[in-house]
């Protein structure tokens, strides 16, 4: 009755446990005597012969739940993912100014990935809204606030053209290198600075 009572309990039971039982209690129930009667389990076959049909039932139907439930899950993380791709092309297409100043600064500095203060009201707010991702919980605290590795999303990676950015294809005149620079949020401002990139 322990055997049974143990099968009755799911919370105690996985999917590898199931698949388990499934595969001995069928080799019980459909293996020719003959070959019981090598494996000398014939003797436990009579004992608990009684449990090896329930037990095949059970771990078989338990399967089917767990292998619906996982199909289940994967279409509704597919339907999650398609709505949050969605909402994050509605976000950029109502993208502001500084947002898009933001994201100029990967451009500007040719990395697909740069430190950016995550306590900075605009880096924050496109953090929240999924167009910037943390790519790391490690980071350091600096004069423009807490710096930490972040990069465009995946999803709306291919969206950030020139166009978009408001930058050129070819060489910019030093009127739109000048207003390129101006418009560059603060904390760039003074990272380049602090950093006296030479470039600029």
């Amino acid at each position: 009755m322990n055997f049974l009572s143990s099968l009755l309990d799911l919370n105690k039971i996985t999917a590898k446990t199931a698949f388990l039982v499934l595969i001995i209690s069928g080799c019980l129930l459909f293996f020719p005597a003959s070959v019981l009667l090598k494996l000398e389990i014939v003797t436990f076959k009579k004992e608990f012969g009684k449990y090896f049909g329930f037990a095949f039932l059970a771990s078989a139907a338990f399967l089917i739940v767990a292998l619906l439930n996982w199909f289940q899950q994967k279409v509704n993380s597919i339907i999650a993912k398609r709505k949050w791709a969605k909402k994050l092309a509605e976000s950029i297409k109502k993208i502001d100014f500084a947002e898009v100043a933001v994201l100029r600064e990967f451009h500007i500095n040719g990395q697909q990935s740069l430190d950016m203060p995550i306590d900075d009201p605009v880096v924050a707010g496109m953090l929240n809204k999924g167009i910037l991702y943390q790519l790391s919980s490690m980071g350091q605290m600096s004069r423009e606030g807490m710096m930490m590795p972040v990069a465009v999303n995946r999803l709306i990676a291919d969206a950030i053209t020139l166009e978009f950015l408001g930058l050129p294809h070819t060489e910019p005149t030093q009127e739109k290198v000048r207003e390129i620079l101006i418009a560059r949020p603060d904390w760039a401002k003074s990272v380049t600075q602090r950093k006296a990139n030479r470039w600029y």
